[in-house]
């Protein structure tokens, strides 16, 4: 994907979700360094992995079955 193009589409997740993609992404933070960081569980921050890429990917996203 062109890079201005996920620039542009990220912006419109929400503040929490878009941070914690772009230090997983970018700057290839494990979710263990962005649960400290961000003072969260590591659950909380797989969870907010999930909810970012599937609303950049929108409805035509699939997973794998048994996942939400």
């Amino acid at each position: 994907m062109d890079p201005r193009r996920l620039a542009q589409a990220m912006t419109g997740l929400p503040a929490d979700e878009r941070e914690i993609l772009f230090c997983a992404s970018s700057l290839r933070w494990s979710v263990e360094r962005i649960a400290g960081d961000f003072d969260l569980s590591s659950d909380v921050v797989k969870l907010r992995l999930h909810d970012a890429l599937r609303r950049l990917l929108g409805p035509t996203a699939s997973c794998p079955p048994g996942m939400p």
